[in-house]
């Protein structure tokens, strides 16, 4: 799961970013050296950090929400080192405020194409805390985590409530909401959004979809 970069860094600056006291999350799921698996959402407050030269990695104190101090040893294999550390701020964040800039994980679906097999089906946006569904499927848009595949592509995504069909049409963009709307659901209260393929569908047959599975009818569509 790491992005090895194949550069070294320098021990001092490897752990730069955490600050002892400050509260961070993950953003984008990751295993450390025991195995464990750490998924988007997963919270803790750094501690301290030792760089361990003998172990050819990093180690994290960190305090769960438990209040019970755990340690998270970074170091998957001797040679890894450099890259492994590399990639600890792409897969770690700082919680961030109400109403200022946070991280949010972003996943999609896959279009089942040959072409879609190597492109990335999770990244990183990065948005306002109070933005609300349609606000986050814009950035998705002008963000590079889409693939993009002939001229017409919809997408949805669907917050509490809230459901966004957005894409393309002729190579114009459109976003479309279902109603009821409300609005309640923001940013900062979210860890990780997913984007759901709808193939070439038409926005308004999606929404008609959703009114349909909240009633408890049978889905018309069924890309997901």
């Amino acid at each position: 799961m790491w992005p090895f970069s194949g550069k070294r860094v320098e021990p001092a600056r490897a752990f730069a970013h955490l600050r002892p006291g400050h509260r961070y999350h993950v953003v984008k799921p990751f295993i450390d050296h025991d195995g464990i698996c750490h998924s988007n959402g997963e919270m803790w407050t750094f501690v301290g950090s030792a760089f361990l030269p003998y172990e050819d990695g990093l180690t994290l104190d960190v305090v769960w929400a438990d209040g019970l101090q755990r340690t998270i040893r970074l170091q998957r294999r001797p040679d890894a080192e450099g890259p492994m550390i590399d990639a600890i701020e792409s897969h770690i964040a700082e919680d961030s405020p109400a109403n200022s800039r946070l991280s949010l994980a972003i996943t999609r679906d896959s279009i089942c194409l040959a072409d879609d097999v190597y492109a990335p089906h999770a990244s990183i946006i990065k948005i306002d805390g109070d933005a609300d569904a349609r606000d986050i499927a814009r950035v998705i848009m002008a963000s590079s985590g889409l693939v993009s595949v002939g001229t017409r592509m919809t997408w949805r995504i669907s917050i509490g409530a809230d459901h966004v069909v957005f894409g393309r049409r002729n190579l114009r963009r459109f976003i479309q909401v279902a109603e009821p709307w409300s609005g309640y659901v923001r940013a900062q209260d979210l860890r990780e959004v997913h984007v759901f393929y709808h193939a070439q569908s038409d926005p308004e047959e999606v929404i008609q979809m959703l009114k349909e599975r909240k009633l408890g009818q049978p889905d018309r569509l069924s890309s997901e």
